[in-house]
């Protein structure tokens, strides 16, 4: 049922924009009750100015398999930085290559505040990924509201707290059903190696959810399917590690949807970083 209605597909997607049914809404920095200001800046976990770069070793299984492969390197690059209203926005880089043939080359926007790191998701795509077949299953169907946004920190750090990532949600006339919701949880610091050093990192889990309506008549019913990684930043490095569902690293770093990736799982470990100042 889920490949059914999550293969990639772009039809509609011209016909949503067109009718004016695609809402963009921004994240909000956090929900839950935040009792204490653990003294920690976003911005010093994602640090750097123009020309900072990381570079990770990318491993990665095959559908059916729980052994890692070696699946290449990525660069993730700060091409520009500008500042308004005394906010960061990175002009971000990354590429992927493996046996030095490049096969991903992306660019996204971060913005960043003291208090969260966000990466700008392209609703028009994102839209075009959601196939008819899926939207018209849901009864009196009326549009997408799609987070421009993804929040990947949110300070305080403190364990168990939580907050929303992610989230498209397909409006009806019985009202909104979060059809696809990403959410982080601070599950505490670990000390792990970075760079031949140990260094204390906050480990993120995040939990991906879809709800895909059933082929019943009625009352709508709906199949669940989750998955979930883990990603580890580090005070003065930035994000040092990465490992779980392949879709999530996707959505992480701003690039396109790829719904064949939640069948694979992903191993990303910073083996290089250049952080100008």
């Amino acid at each position: 049922m889920l490949k059914k209605y999550l293969k990639y597909k772009k039809a509609g997607l011209f016909a949503l924009i067109l009718s004016g049914m695609i809402i963009t809404s921004c994240s909000p920095e956090s929900n839950p009750a935040e009792t204490e200001d653990d003294g920690k800046n976003a911005e010093d976990f994602y640090p750097g100015n123009t020309g900072s770069s990381w570079t990770y070793s990318i491993e990665k299984t095959n559908e059916g398999s729980d052994n890692f492969l070696p699946a290449g390197t990525k660069v993730i690059k700060f091409n520009d930085v500008t500042s308004s209203s005394g906010i960061d926005r990175i002009i971000q880089e990354e590429t992927i290559t493996f046996n030095s043939n490049v096969i991903s080359s992306l660019t996204a926007v971060v913005r960043r505040t003291a208090k969260g790191l966000y990466i700008d998701i392209d609703s028009a795509e994102t839209a075009g990924f959601i196939p008819d077949s899926l939207l018209n299953s849901y009864p009196d169907y009326l549009g997408l509201r799609i987070d421009s946004e993804a929040q990947t920190i949110s300070v305080p750090f403190f364990i168990g707290k939580n907050w929303k990532v992610f989230v498209i949600s397909v409006l009806t006339k019985a009202g909104n059903v979060d059809a696809f919701n990403i959410k982080a949880n601070i599950e505490g610091t670990e000390n792990i190696s970075v760079l031949n050093n140990i260094k204390e990192a906050q480990k993120i889990k995040c939990t991906v959810t879809f709800r895909i309506p059933k082929e019943t008549t009625g009352t709508p019913e709906f199949t669940t399917r989750t998955y979930t990684a883990f990603y580890w930043y580090a005070e003065g490095t930035g994000l040092v590690r990465y490992e779980g569902n392949a879709f999530i690293s996707g959505i992480l770093s701003g690039s396109s949807i790829n719904i064949a990736d939640t069948n694979k799982s992903v191993r990303q470990i910073l083996t290089n970083c250049e952080i100008k100042e």
